[in-house]
């Protein structure tokens, strides 16, 4: 019969901890992250009730003063199939990385 009492207290001893260290934690942490998105949003909500033509010329005017390749990495102006190096510019001209770039090593024989 005690040793029921004990296992029983382990279990709601074990049983509170994971509430209180794990659950509650992450409802805590859900529920301020929803705060905050919510609060990140509420510009941009903002903007959109007050009127779409306004957005809409907003939108052009970033879409004019960024380049053409703006929305992609540095590394998408390489072409696949060509080897770093020998890869073209819009004008035609070879783009080689310049010898700064490079780092001296000992050839291993």
């Amino acid at each position: 019969m005690i040793i029921g009492y004990i296992l029983l207290g382990f279990v709601v001893y074990f049983l509170y901890k994971f509430v209180v260290g794990f659950v509650l934690p992450i409802i805590r942490t859900a529920s301020a992250m929803k705060r905050k998105v919510e609060e990140m949003k509420r510009p941009y909500q903002q903007n959109a009730s007050s009127g779409r033509g306004q957005q809409e010329q907003v939108n052009s005017e970033r879409a004019s003063s960024e380049p053409a390749d703006s929305g992609r990495s540095g590394f998408s102006r390489f072409r696949a199939g060509r080897p770093a190096g020998k890869s073209k510019t819009a004008t035609g001209s070879d783009v080689r990385p310049a010898k700064a770039d490079y780092i001296d090593f000992e050839e291993i024989k």
